[in-house]
């Protein structure tokens, strides 16, 4: 993405009066929105038309109505993005598609002014080949900029003016806000308002990124700009915006929300796969799988060729305990992706559930080649090797499960590995770190937990035991479970 070349002219601002009423202020902003637009600016204006206040005001108090009606589809993240003198921009991408917005960043600067000018900022409504909006920041001359990039190397200056409260100090760092509706745009620098923004030349939704080197002279070679808190919400209008939304409620457990804004796409577009996927998503975490597969079915009929449908249809039959489906619908969706670490993970689960162990391993290495250094391939491996008698090998991929994720799920499986290996103290290690990091004990730790007592001849063996096959009752069997369950059976019959 070639960077923009500049020598910059006077700001040109917004032509407005402090202390003007924002309906008078944005008037001829106003001309230029669509009705919608125009009628949202006006409200907000109308309800504080009873008192004089500041422009900076009157725009919070618009953002605030955006704010809190917008839902987090991205971050926070944090990152590092180094300089190079080749002219293009650095960027981080969020990697949605989104029209009205608010984004959150902190940027931290990269270096004393006295060593050098740097600049950061946000690209937005980005749809590629320089076609997007660029705001930026410079500490030389202190100034900002929107620009507005409609191909490659055409632009204009939108607004440009001079910031007076840029932190430009060596250590410091500075957080932009920006808040976008339909054609007008409010930035905030620090938490305090620096202007309203003409975002009417284009509303046709894009990416957002962070970037940095968005202006000629601005980069030492080899410096970094550290940025963190690298948020965006938006504004659900459309369909797709909706399963964007649905996609982030499901990655953070909020399922019900999740399950509306699924809902509310596929009311909007019927015909919509992704709205349908989503649903499926959500049902399925929620336990409702003959409900998740059919809405996973629904997608494949409306995209045949469609892996992460594929693969939740196999997530779905698996959990219905249709594995020999399963498998089939996991390997139609590696056919059609060929790195799909997930699909190869869950393969080699349902493979191990029906005690195909070799083609088990080989599902697990496939997922680990693809994501190296992943703890669930190798945590699911040590799990077969168990069930092949390589309790060595098993160990060590348990060991190495747990170094990269000391979970309670990992813990649980290396102390499996212990117990079947005869190390009981070790196991009980495992199998207590793992019950104080669960809330609610499951079944697995406390039949293994009795089962390491029952063989170090330690009290409260048959309590665990007893509680743990109660539970291990409500759950679909698996071949460690099955294995768990005959001990502590043949347990209970020696223990006092």
């Amino acid at each position: 993405m070639q960077r923009r070349e500049t020598g910059f002219a006077l700001p040109i601002g917004l032509a407005l009066m402090a202390g003007a009423l924002l309906l008078v202020l944005a008037w001829p902003l106003l001309q230029s929105l669509t009705s919608d637009a125009r009628d949202w600016v006006s409200r907000v204006a109308e309800d504080v038309n009873t008192r004089t206040v500041g422009p900076g005001e009157s725009a919070q108090a618009a953002a605030n109505e955006v704010s809190q009606n917008a839902e987090r589809v991205y971050g926070p993240a944090e990152g590092q993005l180094v300089h190079a003198t080749d002219g293009f921009l650095k960027t981080h991408r969020a990697s949605i598609s989104a029209r009205d917005f608010v984004a959150e960043v902190r940027f931290h600067n990269p270096y004393s002014t006295t060593e050098g000018s740097w600049d950061y900022g946000m690209l937005f409504r980005d749809t590629g080949a320089n076609l997007q909006y660029r705001l930026g920041v410079s500490s030389d001359m202190q100034f900002w900029a929107l620009d507005f990039h409609d191909g490659p190397g055409g632009y204009v200056t939108r607004q440009e003016g001079k910031l007076e409260h840029l932190n430009r100090t060596e250590e410091g760092y500075n957080g932009i806000k920006l808040i976008v509706k339909d054609g007008t745009g409010f930035f905030f620098l620090n938490d305090k308002y620096v202007a309203t923004l003409d975002v009417s030349a284009k509303r046709r939704p894009g990416d957002v990124s962070v970037a940095i080197n968005m202006y000629e002279g601005n980069a030492i070679a080899d410096k970094s700009t550290r940025y963190d808190g690298f948020t965006v919400s938006i504004l659900a209008i459309t369909a797709e915006e909706h399963v964007l939304v649905a996609r982030a409620n499901n990655a953070r457990g909020e399922l019900d929300r999740a399950l509306e804004r699924a809902t509310l796409a596929i009311g909007m577009n019927p015909n919509y796969p992704e709205a349908h996927e989503a649903l499926g998503v959500s049902l399925r975490r929620l336990g409702r799988n003959e409900e998740a597969l059919a809405a996973h079915e629904r997608a494949l009929e409306l995209r045949p060729n469609y892996p992460e449908a594929l693969y939740g249809r196999g997530i779905a039959l698996a959990n219905l305990r249709r594995d020999e489906e399963a498998i089939i619908a996991y390997g139609q969706a590696i056919e059609l992706r060929a790195s799909y670490p997930e699909a190869y993970l869950a393969q080699g689960s349902a493979l191990w559930r029906l005690g195909r162990n070799d083609d088990a391993l080989q599902a697990n290495d496939q997922a680990l080649a693809l994501r190296p250094g992943w703890d669930a391939p190798l945590n699911n491996r040590a799990l077969v090797l168990v069930a092949m008698a390589r309790g060595e090998d098993a160990l060590t991929d348990a060991n190495r499960a747990v170094e990269l994720g000391r979970t309670s799920t990992h813990l649980d499986t290396r102390g499996y590995v212990f117990l079947k290996m005869q190390q009981y103290d070790k196991a009980l290690a495992d199998y207590e770190e793992a019950i104080r990091l669960q809330t609610v004990p499951r079944a697995f730790y406390l039949l293994g937990r009795g089962l390491a007592l029952t063989n170090l001849e330690r009290p409260g063996a048959r309590q665990d035991l007893e509680e743990g096959l109660r539970l291990a009752s409500t759950l679909p069997i698996d071949p460690q479970l099955a294995d768990l369950v005959a001990l502590a059976h043949q347990a209970l019959d020696i223990v006092p």
